[in-house]
């Protein structure tokens, strides 16, 4: 009957698929009569083909200052900016060209630091002298051992009017207070009432009379509400357009300006201000705000086209990034697609604001020596 010959139909068909599927999962032959395997779909994919060789590598580095070019038979080596020549024949079917480069890292960076330190009476209680030595005393002794070599350093105590403030800048701890003992006991007073204003006005002449390309940050250390109408507000604002970042910290105080007025914003719009419970975690909080405030790269691209080109080829240099390093991946070039010559511009944006670029030529020239210099 029909119905019987559709249920051996369906019998055949379920055995055919049960078989298929004993098949797949031991990884045999794929059906009668065939000696192709199937595929195991838990293979991983079979890798990219390799990127070429690039027959022109294209370095930027932290200080966008050429530190001179290497040429030879197997590929050319480009260092950040300046003007180049190359053989048209060499480029005639394409020069494969690759762009790598160093962020600047924070420590490579000449930093000026401005220390203003809170010596009011209410740090009789918050922050004491104690053993020869106090919060306030260790946090700016610890970061100043671990920062850089290029930074330099001052210091400014308060309360109602100046009580201590640096000359110049200095290299290191024992320089910035000259006798250490004697710079402890200065900046674990605690006496009078609390002038933001003077703190800040101090800060800012020392700031004045620095080195103009260095990065600035000044790190505000108080414990309490400032007197009125001594808060600071207009001489921190006037600090922050001149370029100086502001961080702040709260010793187990009552902050009533410094976090929302005072402090500098970092890359993501957050206050650069943050609150330590006691002065043990003073240390520990000046490390944290001194990393947050630290002037890091925050976008970077590369672009190139045609001199003159209004609109060039521009890459986001970021997601090609690990660490303070990064590498674009080959990009083709030569006589065809850009007759007259290749521009090239690395920028870098920091995250104080600051912008920096580095912009390079490559052209063709029909006779001379590869990878020299053309006249500028």
């Amino acid at each position: 009957s029909n119905i019987n010959l559709r249920n051996r139909h369906a019998d055949t068909l379920g055995n055919h698929m049960n078989r298929l599927i004993t098949e797949l999962a031991e990884g045999s032959g794929g059906g009668r009569g065939s000696d192709q395997s199937f595929i195991d779909v838990n293979e991983p994919p079979p890798p990219p083909p390799p990127e070429p060789l690039p027959d022109l590598q294209w370095n930027f580095t932290c200080g966008g200052e050429s530190s001179g070019d290497d040429a030879d038979d197997e590929a050319i080596v480009y260092v950040d900016g300046g003007s180049r020549a190359l053989p048209a024949d060499r480029a005639a079917s394409g020069l494969n060209v690759f762009f790598a480069g160093t962020y600047c890292e924070s420590r490579q960076v000449k930093r000026e630091v401005v220390f203003v330190v809170d010596t009011s009476a209410s740090m009789l209680t918050n922050d004491p002298f104690f053993n020869g030595s106090c919060g306030r005393f260790s946090a700016i002794r610890d970061m100043v051992a671990t920062r850089g070599p290029d930074s330099r350093y001052a210091v400014v105590t308060f309360s109602d009017g100046i009580g201590y403030q640096s000359t110049t800048f200095a290299d290191s701890l024992d320089d910035l207070l000259q006798d250490p003992a004697k710079g402890a006991r200065t900046i674990c007073a605690a006496t009078a009432s609390t002038n933001y204003d003077d703190g800040l006005i101090a800060a800012r002449d020392l700031f004045s009379g620095g080195d103009a390309d260095a990065v600035k940050e000044l790190y505000f250390i108080s414990d309490g509400a400032p007197t009125p109408n001594r808060e600071g507000l207009s001489v921190a604002e006037n600090l922050k357009q001149e370029g100086v970042t502001i961080a702040a910290i709260m010793l187990n105080g009552q902050d009533t300006v410094l976090e929302s007025t005072i402090a500098s914003r970092d890359s993501n719009g957050k206050a650069i201000f943050s609150k330590a419970n006691n002065s043990a975690r003073l240390s520990k909080t000046l490390a944290d705000l001194a990393d947050q405030a630290a002037v890091r790269v925050v976008r970077a691209e590369i672009s190139w086209g045609a001199p003159g080109d209004p609109d060039p080829i521009v890459t986001d240099v970021i997601p090609h990034s690990q660490d303070d390093r990064f590498a674009l991946p080959v990009v083709v070039w030569g006589p065809d697609n850009f007759p007259d010559g290749v521009a090239v511009t690395y920028t870098y944006w920091m995250s104080d604001g600051s912008r920096k670029a580095v912009s390079g030529l490559l052209t063709w020239e029909s006779t001379g020596d590869s990878g020299g210099d053309a006249e500028p």
